[in-house]
């Protein structure tokens, strides 16, 4: 009938035809509130999960994230790596899934958001007919430690491959700290963002240098409620590993000292007019109004939303920048025959 199921951390999705809603809300909340853990299932699950992770393991342009992540957070949660470890997997058992199943997917504090042709479907009748007697505990807070920014530091991580994975990388600021838009600002021109990447700082020093086989970056990378990463990664070969480290670490600390009227201009616009991607699907809006749920933003948040991004002056942009690109609270991670 082309439903489909998505589940992530905190979120569980349907997508189901309007005609289908009723029968697809049946099965989403058998899933939600019956599920049965059989024994073959789990060991499919663990058998995909296990392969994901030595997959990972083998593959250093994505292992460098958990690599960075440990050294920015910490013993702070976010220092884990979302597909676990392998000893971790291969330890947990029937029981201890059901416990964690009953303790955490609950309605207590859920927010459900229905987006679509509902003209003529009775949601809130189905939504209370199906779902309407699920009870569970409240789920606890989690208390994050506070975050600081790091200190210089080198890590190595030796593997046999031809070319070096480097990367810098430092703390950022949460989703709705007052520089975070002027970070997302200065993030187009310096790493690409809905610019694309050729238009961006760290493309033009791939060109001019040839150093490259490609380079990346963000400066809010992960930031929700607590703070997120900027960084710059990239694949070198290992005889012009120094050459880029410098001309990279040039470009980190001198990037926000000059912002030309044109790009700033061309970056502003393009942030504004990305806005009506927040509402391209049924599955975009539903998000759009999950996250005005989740940092409690007013409704009408949207509709403003362009004239915040363009009341953010080049100045404020630059010392936002020069406060988070700084080579001297930003960690380098190389991984490869170092």
């Amino acid at each position: 009938r082309g439903m489909s199921v998505s589940t992530s951390p905190g979120y569980a999705t349907l997508s189901v035809l309007s005609e289908d809603f009723s029968r697809g809300i049946k099965i989403f909340a058998d899933i939600l509130k019956n599920s049965s853990f059989e024994d073959k299932s789990i060991e499919q699950v663990r058998g995909r999960i296990v392969s994901d992770i030595k997959n990972y393991w083998d593959s250093p342009s994505q292992f460098i994230g958990a690599l960075v992540n440990q050294a920015i957070y910490k013993q702070h949660p976010y220092h884990k790596n979302l597909l676990g470890t392998l000893e971790s997997i291969q330890n947990i058992d029937r029981a201890q899934l059901v416990d964690f199943y009953r303790q955490m997917v609950t309605p207590h504090g859920a927010r459900l958001v229905v987006v679509g042709d509902i003209s003529k479907v009775g949601v809130l009748q189905e939504l209370e007919r199906f779902l309407g007697d699920w009870e569970g505990p409240k789920v606890p807070d989690i208390e994050f430690p506070v975050l600081s920014n790091v200190d210089k530091e080198e890590i190595n991580f030796p593997i046999n491959r031809d070319q070096v994975v480097l990367a810098y990388a430092g703390l950022s600021v949460s989703r709705l700290h007052p520089d975070f838009d002027k970070l997302l600002l200065f993030e187009q021109i310096f790493s690409g963002g809905v610019l694309g990447s050729m238009s961006s700082r760290l493309f033009n020093l791939r060109e001019q240098s040839g150093l490259f086989y490609t380079i990346t970056g963000s400066l809010i990378a992960r930031a929700d409620e607590q703070p997120g990463i900027s960084f710059v990664k990239t694949i070198v070969s290992l005889d012009r590993l120094q050459e880029a480290e410098n001309v990279i670490a040039e470009t980190i600390n001198k990037a926000p000292l000059y912002i030309e009227a044109d790009e700033f201009e061309q970056a502003r616009n393009a942030l504004a007019n990305s806005l009506v991607d927040n509402f391209a699907t049924s599955r975009q809006i539903a998000q759009a109004f999950l996250f005005l749920k989740q940092y409690n933003l007013p409704k009408n948040y949207f509709d403003y939303r362009a004239e915040q991004l363009m009341s953010i002056s080049a100045d404020e942009v630059r010392e936002a920048a020069i406060k988070i690109l700084n080579t001297n609270q930003m960690v380098k991670v190389r991984v490869g025959r170092v």
